[in-house]
């Protein structure tokens, strides 16, 4: 998958100074950014330690002794919490490529076994498909895991509070505006073609009132994940048309769906660079009927659980602002409007770009 933390600058760690505004955690141990490596080098610590130690100190934030199973969930809601925004400050006091560090020694670091015990951080990591953010994960996300608190209280707690994080809540309500977005188009046109993007399990089918009535006459839903497709499949038999082929089949004009009521990407978009993102969009919305619909959502660019994203699960997103969501809406080019507005929480912009009628 592409990842938004190739670009690299040369912004350093300086290891056993101080520096005001920087997160309680780098305070802690006395770690600044700084692009004079000639000092770092002058205090004896490679970039290496001195992530171990930021990591050594958040691993202590979430041990919790000789308190009862509930309030041990209690404590961790507010540490983690914490956690959150001190990894979100350590991304952007660091450059680039001193974060692409940071983020490879927490992948080694023995608290990625800790916050590992939550199913949602544990299948971001591992990757069982071979890629992070997979229809798995996101049936995670949707359904949750329903660890007993007897069983194990720290995995319990640490699963509650990622449950319950930003950017989950806003998956779960990405669900839901997708179903709705459904719903709205068979109200307004009779049995609407609707093009899902990058699909996954395509769950918002499962709570769409338009579809479960039997109401929408083409469901296209477009996947190169193999599984993900079986599990429609095993769901909607031949009520979904299943299209296994990767979206640069639609750029390169290998595939055509005809034309559409109602397209969407719900998560795609967090992985295509701007040239490739734009080039889609135009490509979409001109298969678009007059009225028709096109939908794409993006991670915010300010989404608090950033850091915990990329460090603790390995899941590297192209975050963007709502600028950058304009940019691209613009390029679908004459007889078209949009609206851009930001979901639950800030966590997720959506963009609506609509086929003027006439």
């Amino acid at each position: 998958m592409l990842s938004s933390i190739w670009m690299i600058d040369h912004i350093g760690l300086v290891v056993g100074l101080s520096k005001p505004n920087c997160s309680r955690l780098v305070s802690r141990v006395g770690i600044i950014v700084d692009a004079d490596r000639q000092q770092a080098e002058a205090h004896g610590k490679p970039e290496e330690i001195a992530n171990a130690e930021v990591l050594d100190a958040a691993m202590a934030l979430l041990e919790i002794a000789d308190v009862s199973p509930q309030e041990t969930v209690r404590q961790l809601q507010a540490r983690m919490s914490q956690l959150i925004l001190e990894l979100g400050s350590i991304r952007q006091a660091l450059g680039p490529k001193a974060w692409t560090a940071f983020v490879e020694t927490a992948m080694c670091h023995p608290i990625s076994r800790l916050v590992g015990q939550d199913p949602i951080t544990n299948r971001s990591a591992k990757r069982p498909r071979g890629y992070a953010g997979d229809a798995a994960l996101l049936d995670l996300i949707y359904f949750g895991c329903g660890l007993p608190l007897e069983d194990n209280p720290h995995a319990h707690g640490i699963s509650h509070f990622v449950f319950h994080s930003a950017s989950c809540t806003g998956v779960r309500e990405r669900r839901d505006i997708l179903a709705k977005l459904v719903d709205d188009a068979a109200a307004t046109v009779e049995r609407p073609a609707v093009f899902a993007i990058a699909a996954g399990h395509l769950r918002e089918a499962d709570i769409s009132a338009a579809f479960q009535r039997g109401d929408v006459g083409r469901w296209i839903a477009l996947d190169q994940d193999e599984e993900s497709l079986r599990h429609i499949a095993a769901r909607y038999h031949d009520r979904v048309e299943l299209v296994s082929k990767p979206v640069a089949a639609i750029l390169r004009g290998d595939y055509d769906p005809g034309e559409l009521d109602l397209a969407y990407a719900a998560g795609l978009y967090d992985y295509l660079p701007t040239a490739i993102a734009k080039k889609l969009t135009r490509k979409i919305c001109r298969m678009l009927r007059p009225g028709g619909k096109y939908l794409f959502a993006n991670f915010a660019i300010d989404v608090v659980d950033a850091g915990y994203m990329e460090a603790m699960m390995d899941w590297h997103l192209i975050l963007r602002s709502l600028d950058d969501m304009e940019e691209i809406a613009i390029f679908a080019g004459e007889n078209f409007v949009h609206r851009i507005w930001t979901g639950v929480g800030g966590a997720i912009h959506y963009c609506e770009i609509e086929r003027v009628q006439g």
